[in-house]
């Protein structure tokens, strides 16, 4: 009997490893191991991962896990030992071990719109990003999503789904990335399929309120919640 029950809070982890995750398989002491392992940026995702990320592996899977600093960089990781949960997400979703190549979507689950927009929700808090431009004015208050992939699959399959979810979508110039630009795009983004990563989520409610939002280098993740919290 499968053990994992495919729900919303599952199909979320799973756009997650898709994003920034691996899944390693390797001979330690005459055994073998099978280790998840998810990396982020220290800045902008520690929250992400104290606030929602370890939660969420806990509600799922009741596995305690730490966040840890790598001693180079602005990286941050987490990874826990599970080989049920390796051998699960191989054969159900065909999620490789090791280097991640042409990985797409499994189609096992494309069918069903509350996991799909739960996939990417998922991939879009751990390789997507959202940002503003001034497009000639003085503020930047054109919104722009972007996720980025190295698997032309991924990329080839994202902008078929988001055309099919009746977005308007690009694909970048350099062909990494899709793109979604403008306020009807971005609300209903937010909309169907949303974020659970507070820096995004922040950008969001402060591009509601005043209009715009500056870059991190202007106004960081504090300072924005600030400006928001003000007057509540």
């Amino acid at each position: 009997m499968n053990k994992f029950k495919i729900n919303k809070e599952l199909c979320e982890f799973y756009g997650i490893l898709i994003g920034d995750g691996c899944i390693s398989r390797f001979q330690s002491q005459g055994k073998t191991h099978h280790a998840i392992r998810i990396d982020g940026n220290s800045i902008t995702d520690h929250k992400y991962y104290t606030d929602h990320l370890r939660p969420l592996i806990w509600k799922i899977f009741q596995r305690k896990v730490m966040v840890k600093h790598r001693k180079v960089g602005n990286c941050i990781f987490l990874m826990f030992e599970y080989k049920d949960l390796a051998l699960f997400l191989k054969k159900s979703f065909n999620y490789p071990f090791g280097k991640k190549g042409e990985i797409t979507i499994s189609k096992n689950l494309l069918t069903n719109k509350n996991f799909l927009f739960s996939i990417l929700r998922g991939l879009f808090d751990t390789d997507g990003s959202l940002y503003f431009t001034k497009n000639n004015s003085e503020k930047r208050f054109y919104p722009i999503i972007e996720i980025s992939t190295h698997s032309k699959a991924l990329l080839k399959q994202l902008y078929s789904l988001f055309t099919e979810l009746k977005f308007n979508v690009v694909i970048s110039h350099f062909q990494d990335s899709i793109k979604l630009h403008g306020k009807e795009n971005l609300i209903k983004f937010m909309r169907l399929i949303g974020s659970s990563h507070p820096d995004k989520i922040s950008k969001f409610d402060f591009w509601k309120r005043f209009g715009y939002c500056p870059r991190i280098d202007e106004l960081n993740f504090e300072a924005r919640v600030k400006a928001l919290n003000k007057g509540l």
